[in-house]
């Protein structure tokens, strides 16, 4: 039985889609838990990873825009005839976000999304405008566009500012909320 898909843009994708926290280590737990993910997710284990998520139906991987992990994951599992379709985070600890976007765009990612953890720093700061810089990039990479978030506020400042977004990518928890 096949799993249930919506449009996104141009594409049919799965409505479940295999997240890539895990693969880079961020339980958002803990340390000691982030440290088991790493050790665990080898480049193998990651490929077989992504080779068992599309023999079960899922068509797409949502996954942080880094260098060193995702794009080379993402090329041998290309290399061993995988075919999913990613969304990606952007990686904030990138010198230069927009170079960020425009190589992930390029390495073929069908969407891309502003990093949550950045957006809500930028919100808390009171410079949440700047984002919408980020976003102007995304759109011109000819990607669609995101924003991620830990905070609704966002969304609704977003929507009655009239952002141009297509998708928003927003946690069940707020991971930057103050205890």
């Amino acid at each position: 039985m096949a799993l249930p898909t919506i449009p996104f843009g141009n594409y049919q994708i799965t409505r479940l889609i295999a997240g890539g926290n895990p693969l880079c280590g961020n339980s958002h737990y803990c340390p000691e838990m982030d440290a088991e993910m790493r050790e665990y997710y080898t480049p193998q284990r990651v490929v077989e990873f992504l080779q068992r998520c599309q023999a079960a139906g899922i068509n797409t991987l949502q996954a942080r825009g880094d260098y060193h992990r995702i794009l080379y994951w993402l090329e041998l599992f290309r290399r061993a005839g995988g075919q999913l379709h990613w969304i990606a985070q952007t990686a904030s600890e990138m010198h230069d976000i927009y170079q960020n976007i425009r190589i992930v765009a390029a390495a073929g990612a069908i969407g891309i999304y502003h990093h949550g953890s950045l957006t809500g720093r930028l919100w808390q700061e009171g410079r949440i405008e700047k984002v919408r810089d980020y976003l102007k990039c995304m759109r011109d990479c000819g990607v669609r566009v995101g924003l991620g978030t830990h905070y609704p506020e966002v969304i609704v400042y977003a929507e009655e500012h009239g952002w141009d977004v297509d998708f928003y990518m927003a946690c069940l928890y707020n991971l930057n909320r103050v205890p």
